[in-house]
């Protein structure tokens, strides 16, 4: 993909701000619905590129285990400490690259991540199925519209990839509400330039003041709304025996 991108770099502040928005919005929640429709009660799971794994703590109490994989330290620590602050023991933090994984789950997430090499990379690691998400649209939700940041791949994409590949598969397409809350505008401005490609400071306070919505809270008074829209892949095992590894 052509243009500027951007990975999520994890550290302590935007772990913050994942967990804000999830609690704020009630997206994990609501994500943990969708995903538990494909999911049979008891599974084993593999969360790969799991970051702050916020979705696995709401699969938790479905799943016998989830092994939550992501390449950065400062996300498996988090999901760590996450998973010992509500009391939450069937959840195994892994640090390593996804694309090195050993072993074998029934279900396989890939949540925005990925890529089209899913099927080669977590296909073979999944017993029953395995399920990616995947972005509608390739911009950024935030931030002015030449500053939004690209994202790494698209739902069309994958499932152009699959169908090349004969892969039989079932897609759903979703949009849950997933903006950012803030606890100043200060932290706004810390927010959008972390998101977007660099700015100058008036074209970063002008965005701010044409989006940022009060709320009227004491804790979180401004709100940057953002739906995400996204497709749902399920690949089954056993529809696709020969087909992939």
């Amino acid at each position: 993909m052509g243009g500027w991108e951007m990975r999520m770099v994890w550290n302590r502040q935007t772990v913050e701000w994942f967990r804000h928005a999830s609690d704020y919005t009630g997206y994990n929640r609501a994500l943990g619905e969708i995903l538990r429709a494909h999911i049979p009660t008891g599974t084993t799971l593999c969360d790969v590129g799991c970051g702050a794994g916020l979705i696995d703590m709401e699969l938790a109490a479905h799943c016998r285990h989830i092994t939550c994989v992501d390449i950065d330290p400062c996300a498996v620590e988090a999901v760590a400490g996450e998973a010992a602050r509500r009391g939450i023991a069937n959840l195994a933090p892994l640090c390593r690259d996804g694309a090195e994984l050993e072993g074998e789950w029934d279900t396989v997430l890939a949540l925005f991540h990925g890529g089209n090499c899913c099927m080669q990379r977590y296909f073979p690691h999944a017993r029953q199925r395995l399920m990616v998400a995947a972005y509608q649209q390739l911009r950024g939700s935030f931030g002015p519209a030449h500053r939004k940041r690209e994202k790494h791949f698209g739902a069309a994409r994958v499932q152009e990839s699959l169908e090349e590949m004969g892969v039989a598969y079932t897609v759903e397409h979703h949009a849950l509400e997933y903006g950012q809350p803030f606890g100043g505008w200060e932290e706004a401005q810390r927010f959008v330039a972390a998101c977007c490609q660099p700015m100058e400071g008036w074209e970063l306070d002008d965005y701010l003041r044409t989006h940022l919505q009060p709320t009227g809270r004491t804790d979180f008074p401004y709100y940057l709304p953002k739906t995400k829209e996204f497709s749902l892949f399920i690949i089954q095992r056993e529809e696709n025996l020969g087909v992939c590894p």
